[in-house]
């Protein structure tokens, strides 16, 4: 089997476009010989003129030596006729001057010639000049009307037939056409002799016996031409060389047997022996040994080139059957050559199709049941990682992995006329398994035996991708639950104070004002929390910016007591402190998120745990390297996480169950929150198993501080006076929103107008230069952020601060990158406003 790369004799195109790929892959041999001269020109020209001249050379000479070397029989027609039939057929049209300049040296040829007497050639160009012009001529123009004609015939049949089988009807075409051209030529050039002068006519060479020589020679061309046009479309290798040796002994036997007397004058023995060897040698092999030793019988004999009257009409007869035999000849080397063409083919494909089998990884095998016994080709050997062509059953099941061994054991000996196929894995020694799937049909030979036939095919890598595929699907589908369960959350958690707000709302009139009150920022608080948690959840980084700076620990445990003390009197909790050595140390850290981070895990104990206290320790911790670390402790002596839920205790939006109607309030984001906060700052958070309730350990590199001292609280300034003079523009498409934003500005600035989306915004400020402008993001015709890029763009300088109310997506983004000065989330946070202010104030 061919298992190399597809090359040569892989899959190829035509390069002839106008040659299409027919019959399996064949391309006509006619289109091949124009691709070669396309490409090499002269490099042919050394192919094509040795033996155009070698085969014209030699016939002259015997044409010399042993016949009457009349000049009209001797181009009725030239000897090189067929070179210009060829030449028009195979050279393109740009390139014609090169078998036309072959054809004349053809022609001219036996005018050079040492050895041959030529007075009456040269004695017939001083005496008619005309006659041997119109003789070359008539040669010319036939040769050329000659190979048109055999061209229009190949151009009708080409698209109609396989390649190999138009190149035939170009050949037999062109020697139709040699035979009918050829006779008008003869009976032509009779008439034009017969005209001529008795001078002109001697010198010639013609004689009543005109017709007769030149039908003859004629006929001996016809098969010249059709030998000549298969050498050339099968051109002979070198090792083709090897087979012309027997058929020249042959030859130059019968050409010393004919010197001394035993050989026929028709030469009919040397027809014969051409016939034989067209039928026993090879196509390619038979035309280039036919050439040379028929060529060389021939100059050696002067045997089908003597051009005599014979003294009775049975010789006569005996060389035409001499004739036809050499034509038969020639159609036999036709008939082997489209046999060999077929045969070619028809391997040419299968091997083609072996390559791209192997090369798509399907192997054939053959198993004998009956005597255990497994025969793979090469892919089938590859592919299963079996060495031997031959080997037992036993052996091949043992490559398989264990579970692939179990399914054959199974499957056992296939009844004759049933299949199946499996999927089964060879393991490899790299670790890289291979996964083929086999096809197996099974049939009882003629003996007796139990046999079976299958298909092995490799399908790793379709394997692999179906299994990333599956493994994407199932990630897929449990974002997409985790989706669900998390908008289910949201739906919950915001509802919830949602409607405790509206309910509160209609029973103002019927309640404590106060009371009241304080339950509704209860509940605002509650709603805007669960924004916070996502928005923080989502990108932590931007939502809280690090800010390192010196705090004692001590005083950040004693402050997270102190802020969740009324919610643990309220869930009859204790918080307990045991902070251990260096708590009173200052460290460098984030303590704002420091603070967030122990404090919501507190609120989550006080809510969830059920127990009765929740403790806090603090310990520093010296690494190797040098580096301190602070140890953060937070642990309850409630009832503690179900073992299955640890490993999900991390992941967003998830509480402990999957339905959140039945869960503790909470948005499932605390620990979550807490691990990528942790993760921002360089630490780690685990969770620590202990025997009752639940214990959490925070690890964060901070640096002892080197100043020890307290700093001192930077005081706040708000410019009252300077934003009472200040005129501000506020773009927000929600009235509701607008209206009670507005009436908070307005208790600080000098005016406030609102603009109901962007594109209004954008007309109010070609007239207006206010001193601040407040943004919503998403509004009709124009975008919060594609108003600050416009506004950027027109050079305004004024202060923009984006409003955003959605707790997911890229909102901050967008703002910064059209040019916001801040970023803040609704509700608008009039202390960080004022803070703002005050910066661009000093």
């Amino acid at each position: 089997m061919v298992t190399g790369a597809i090359g040569d004799t892989g899959l190829r195109r035509s390069e002839d476009r106008t040659e299409p790929l027919r019959d399996g892959f064949a391309v006509s041999r006619l289109f091949r010989l124009r691709r070669i001269v396309r490409r090499r020109p002269f490099g042919f020209l050394l192919f094509f003129l040795p033996i155009v001249l070698g085969w014209t050379i030699l016939l002259s000479y015997g044409s010399a030596v042993y016949g009457s070397n009349a000049f009209i029989i001797q181009y009725s027609p030239s000897i090189g006729f067929y070179s210009l039939i060829i030449g028009l057929a195979i050279y393109p049209p740009h390139r014609f001057w090169i078998p036309a300049l072959t054809f004349v040296a053809v022609l001219f040829v036996p005018f050079c010639l040492p050895f041959v007497e030529l007075q009456n050639w040269y004695d017939l160009l001083q005496t008619a000049p005309n006659v041997v012009a119109i003789i070359f001529a008539v040669n010319v123009g036939a040769a050329i009307l000659n190979g048109a004609i055999a061209m229009w015939v190949f151009g009708q049949f080409r698209a109609k037939m396989s390649p190999y089988s138009a190149d035939m009807v170009l050949a037999f075409a062109g020697q139709v056409a040699f035979l009918v051209l050829n006779l008008c030529m003869v009976f032509g050039f009779d008439r034009f002799m017969s005209a001529q002068s008795d001078v002109a006519q001697a010198l010639a060479g013609y004689d009543g016996h005109y017709i007769d020589l030149a039908i003859r020679r004629v006929l001996r061309g016809c098969a010249v031409f059709l030998v000549f046009i298969l050498l050339f479309f099968n051109r002979p290798r070198w090792k083709d060389a090897y087979y012309v040796a027997l058929p020249v002994a042959v030859y130059v036997g019968l050409a010393a047997l004919h010197s001394m007397g035993y050989g026929s004058p028709s030469g009919i023995e040397a027809a014969i022996a051409g016939c034989t060897f067209a039928l026993l040698l090879p196509s390619s092999a038979a035309t280039l040994a036919l050439v040379v030793s028929v060529g060389l019988y021939a100059s050696l004999t002067g045997v089908y080139l003597s051009d005599v009257v014979y003294a009775s009409p049975q010789e006569g007869v005996l060389e035409y059957y001499s004739i036809a035999l050499l034509n038969l000849a020639a159609i036999i080397l036709a008939k082997s050559g489209a046999q060999h063409e077929r045969e070619t083919s028809a391997v040419d494909s299968i091997t083609r199709l072996d390559v791209a089998r192997d090369f798509a990884g399907v192997g054939i095998f053959m198993v004998n049941q009956s005597t255990g016994v497994i025969q793979l080709d090469h892919t089938g050997m590859r592919v299963t990682g079996i060495p031997r062509v031959f080997s037992n059953v036993a052996d091949v099941y043992s490559r398989f992995a264990p579970e692939s061994q179990k399914e054959l054991i199974a499957v056992g000996v296939v009844e004759p006329g049933t299949s199946f196929n499996r999927i089964l894995r060879v393991p490899r020694d790299d670790g890289d398994d291979v996964i083929i799937r086999i096809f197996v049909w099974a049939q009882r030979s003629e003996s007796g035996a139990n046999l079976a036939y299958g298909l092995v095919v490799d399908i790793t890598e379709a394997y692999k991708q179906e299994s990333a595929l599956r493994h994407a699907l199932t990630d897929l589908e449990a974002k997409d639950e985790k989706q669900r369960r998390m908008f289910s959350i949201i739906s919950h958690e915001i509802r919830t104070p949602a409607s405790v707000l509206s309910m509160l709302i209609e029973d103002l009139d019927h309640t404590n004002l106060e009371e009241t009150r304080s339950r509704m920022e209860e509940a605002s608080d509650q709603l805007l929390g669960v924004l916070t948690d996502m928005r923080q959840a989502v990108n932590p980084a931007q939502n809280m910016a690090i800010v390192k700076t010196s705090y004692l620990p001590a005083q950040l445990a004693e402050t997270v007591r102190n802020t969740y003390q009324d919610l643990a009197h309220k869930s009859s909790m204790r918080i307990e402190l045991n902070l251990g050595a260096g708590a009173n140390v200052r460290r460098v850290g984030d303590q704002t998120r420091a603070k967030q981070l122990i404090g919501n895990l507190v609120r989550n104990a006080l809510i969830h745990s059920k127990g009765t206290k929740v403790e806090i320790y603090f310990e520093e911790r010296k690494e190797a390297t040098g580096e301190t670390w602070t140890q953060w402790t937070i642990r309850d002596d409630g009832v503690g996480v179900p073992k299955d839920e640890v490993p999900r205790l991390f992941e967003p939006f998830e509480r402990g169950g999957a339905d959140p109607r039945n869960q503790a309030d909470g948005s499932g984001l605390g620990l979550y929150i807490a691990k990528t906060t942790v993760e921002l700052l360089g630490g780690a958070i685990v969770y620590v198993p202990i025997p009752k309730g639940a214990c959490y350990a925070i690890s964060l590199p901070e640096p002892i501080a080197a100043d020890q001292s307290a700093p001192q609280p930077a005081k706040k300034s708000l410019p009252m006076a300077h934003t009472s003079k200040m005129d501000v523009l506020l773009a927000e498409d929600n009235a509701l929103v607008a209206e009670v934003t507005k009436s908070r500005l307005s208790k600080l600035f000098k005016s406030v107008t609102v603009a109901s989306d962007g594109q209004m915004a954008l007309e109010y400020l070609e007239n207006h230069s206010p001193d601040l402008v407040i943004t919503d993001l998403f509004m009709p015709k124009l975008e919060g952020d594609e108003l600050i890029k416009r506004l950027r763009e027109k050079g305004h300088e004024f202060p923009i601060i984006g409003l955003t109310a959605a707790a997911v997506g890229n909102d901050i983004d967008r703002f910064q990158a059209a040019g916001a000065d801040l970023v803040m989330a609704k509700p608008l946070d009039m202390e960080r406003l004022m803070a703002f202010l005050a910066r661009l104030a000093e």
